[in-house]
């Protein structure tokens, strides 16, 4: 009994002649240090939620790998506004042992200053 079947050769060609090509992704390297003197300020607004101070800490972290320096603004847009203390540089060790933590180690606040053009202004001084 034979197989009567037609069947198609395993080397046949697909019917789509153009073959798939991966594309070429160019990746740039983030580098130790590589934007020494720039500045980042972390700050958090509303609610809390969870993994806030894990972002906190990953920014941090890697704010200061990148050459950064870093500043907390303490109580979100309300530390904004009032500056002064609320303005302080965070460093490696000040972010250690905070992820189980629960909120957020520089905490946050709504502010109603900020909503409203004058308030935006004397923080962005």
């Amino acid at each position: 009994m034979g197989d009567s079947g037609a069947r198609p050769a395993e080397h046949e060609a697909s019917p789509n002649p153009m073959p798939i090509v991966p594309l070429q992704v160019q990746r740039k390297l983030v580098e130790r240090g590589s934007q020494k003197g720039k500045g980042i300020a972390v700050f958090t607004s509303g609610g809390d939620s969870q993994g806030m101070n894990a972002a906190v800490r990953a920014v941090v972290r890697f704010g200061i790998y990148l050459g950064c320096k870093v500043y907390f603004i303490k109580e979100g847009y309300q530390g904004m506004v009032d500056g002064g203390e609320n303005i302080v540089e965070a460093n490696w060790a000040s972010v250690s042992g905070i992820i189980h933590r629960g909120g957020t180690i520089i905490g946050s606040a709504r502010c109603m200053d900020f909503k409203e053009r004058p308030g935006r202004l004397k923080a962005a001084k």
